[in-house]
């Protein structure tokens, strides 16, 4: 898939979608982020290479993203969208999926005690 629609969630500060529009140069690119710090700082960073970065709770705000994707990419936000993961995906998958549409969801998992997120350190 070069170009066609991409939605990437929980997108924080940009490196990853740059990575993504590199790669899919034609593709017109929505990225998302709760953090209004994080936005600005891919705005600024990235948003020379054409991508839309927007503020956006995607544990509260899902049923907002009135658009169909040809890819939808979840990357290291599983701590965060776990209490609604399975209704947040189905409704991505029947609401904004196209039907021949991809979603990708990635997740690493650290050691106890190393994951950071923000300013807040989680203990695992």
């Amino acid at each position: 898939m070069r170009g066609g629609e991409v939605l990437d969630i929980g997108c924080g500060k940009g490196a990853f979608t740059a990575r993504l529009k590199k790669q899919m140069q034609s593709a017109h690119i929505l990225a998302i982020d709760i953090a209004p710090t994080a936005i600005k700082k891919a705005r600024e960073k990235y948003g020379d290479l054409g991508i839309d970065f927007k503020v956006c709770d995607i544990l509260n705000e899902y049923q907002s993203i009135a658009k169909k994707f040809d890819l939808i990419v979840m990357s290291q936000l599983m701590w965060y969208v776990l209490p609604k993961f399975e209704k947040i995906v189905n409704y991505l998958k029947e609401q904004n999926l196209k039907r021949d549409g991809y979603l990708l969801v990635s997740q690493t998992f650290y050691k106890p005690n190393e994951q950071k997120y923000g300013r807040v350190r989680v203990k695992c």
